[in-house]
């Protein structure tokens, strides 16, 4: 099954970096921006589908830093507890669970 997916996966990004390739060969004419009396410098409409793609990429990677390092401390804060739990449980090695036969025996 991961290999399935990892295929599907390469062949998901052939598709969009094909996809890529076609825009930027179509769309090679210099345009600007214009936001209310701003213009922006003249680039091919492909720079800037990058520039505002890896804007977003950039920004998503940052607001979703904050959440991954809570999490990393509440993983962390979870482990010692869990590391202490055992410490405090001696019979824990000494424990057997039983098996499913012994389970269906019972029933």
């Amino acid at each position: 099954m991961n290999t399935l997916k990892n295929v599907l996966f390469i062949l998901f990004i052939l598709f969009i970096l094909s996809i890529g390739i076609i825009v930027g060969i179509d769309n090679n004419s210099p345009q600007h921006l214009t936001l209310m009396q701003w213009k922006s410098a003249d680039l091919p409409l492909y720079q800037w589908l990058l520039l505002f793609f890896g804007v977003g990429f950039i920004l998503g990677m940052v607001a979703m830093l904050r959440p991954m390092i809570r999490l990393q401390f509440q993983r962390g804060k979870l482990q010692r507890e869990l590391n202490k739990l055992k410490a405090n449980a001696p019979l824990s090695d000494k424990m057997v669970l039983p098996s499913k036969s012994d389970v269906s025996k019972s029933e």
